[in-house]
């Protein structure tokens, strides 16, 4: 399968300047926003392994709890066809580089889905990647859907 990958450089030392801006929201109201939000948010480790997940990501992707898939391999959670995909893209967003694709991804009841994911760098304070911020959104009820009518 082969799979676009769009992807736009990220220029390091943003993040120190966003911080800047945001430095009067605190790490709770942070976490909130992740947990609010209907995207399914994960963190990775350089070398693709599972950090946090967000609870819709926990219930919609990987289907138990954050102690259950911390520390494993994000991109095992995916089809074999989509694995090269998303290895790549982790490769490239280690380098600096935002990447997004789109995959599909049976549910665990084989229904079809497909799925924008969005690849982002963190960048820590020598402007090196230390981790990968993944955002993925279920696209299937945009994808299924029939021209309307005029």
């Amino acid at each position: 399968m082969k799979v676009k990958l769009r992807e736009r450089p990220v220029p390091p030392g943003r993040d120190e300047e966003i911080l800047d801006i945001l430095g009067f929201v605190a790490p709770s109201f942070v976490l909130s926003m992740i947990q609010a939000t209907s995207d399914c948010v994960k963190i990775l480790s350089v070398d693709g392994r599972i950090i946090f997940v967000n609870q819709i990501g926990l219930d919609e992707l990987m289907g138990g709890s954050l102690d259950q898939v911390r520390d494993t391999v994000w991109s095992g959670y995916w089809p074999a066809i989509a694995r090269p995909a998303l290895e790549e893209a982790i490769e490239l967003t280690t380098h600096g580089r935002h990447i997004y694709c789109e995959l599909p991804r049976p549910t665990d009841e084989g229904l079809d889905r497909l799925w924008a994911v969005n690849l982002t760098p963190v960048f820590g304070e020598d402007d090196r990647v230390i981790a990968i911020v993944v955002l993925s959104r279920d696209l299937t009820a945009n994808a299924n859907a029939a021209p309307q009518p005029q």
